[in-house]
């Protein structure tokens, strides 16, 4: 089955959502099959500098089910990648 889960993260406006993207998608280990841009926040609960953009990850092993230590190890190395190279906090 695939397992879907939705990060939100918080950086620069300035900062293109395709760069993000593109950059998890590169770093991403094999069992993620998709990641989209679904949200590109600005305003209320959000410095004026700053943004939301909330990314959903796709992962899925058409061989077998994925354990819960791999879906969370994919997510904690493709949080670490955007926290460290845009300079962006994961939004609670």
């Amino acid at each position: 089955p695939q397992v879907r889960r939705d990060l939100a993260f918080v950086l620069a406006q300035g900062v293109p959502a395709g760069a993000v993207r593109a950059a998890m998608l590169a770093a991403a280990p094999a069992i993620v099959s998709e990641i989209e841009v679904f949200d590109d926040y600005r305003g209320k609960g959000v410095a004026d500098d700053q943004k939301s953009l909330a990314l959903r990850v796709l992962m899925q092993d058409a061989a077998r089910t994925l354990t819960d230590e791999e879906v969370e190890s994919a997510i904690a190395g493709l949080t670490r990648l955007v926290t460290e190279r845009f300079d962006a906090s994961l939004r609670a």
